[in-house]
């Protein structure tokens, strides 16, 4: 991600774009432009295309609304961090985590009832416990969820 952060900025200054210059409505009219495409995709390099290109105008819009290329790197570790604290480490956690969401005691969602499942997933040599929510397969953060906390 840092070289893609690195290129784009490189490419705004060169195109002569200032920084923190806002231009909201055009950095969105891209990012829904290029989003379109994706959905509208018929092809894999289609989908391929408007990926890339969805990178490049999100971070279009970072710069046009002044975040710094430096904010961005220096967060995104933490965000992977984050991420990856989504995923529990343990069967115990597992079950704890399916647990908070059936009572409405998980802490990212108290009071609301959700109904789960886990899958165990091997990656990299590293057992993961993936909680996922029952009606569509959305991946739920653990009870040991580490948030952002440096934005």
């Amino acid at each position: 991600m840092n070289k893609i952060i690195t290129y784009v900025y490189t490419w705004l200054t060169t195109a002569g774009y200032k920084f923190g210059k806002t231009k909201k409505e055009l950095a969105i009219s891209l990012i829904q432009e290029e989003f379109d495409e994706l959905k509208n995709a018929k092809t894999i390099n289609e989908e391929i295309d408007a990926i890339i290109d969805l990178f490049w105008v999100i971070l279009n819009y970072a710069f046009f609304v002044g975040i710094s290329k430096e904010k961005l790197l220096e967060i995104e570790d933490e965000v992977k961090v984050s991420n990856f604290s989504k995923f529990c480490l343990t069967q115990t956690e597992a079950l704890a985590t399916i647990k908070a969401y059936s009572t409405g005691t998980h802490p990212d969602k108290k009071g609301i009832c959700i109904n789960t499942y886990y899958d165990k997933v091997e990656y990299d040599n590293t057992i993961f416990y993936v909680v996922k929510r029952l009606e569509d397969n959305k991946t739920l953060k653990s009870i040991n969820y580490k948030p952002v906390t440096s934005l």
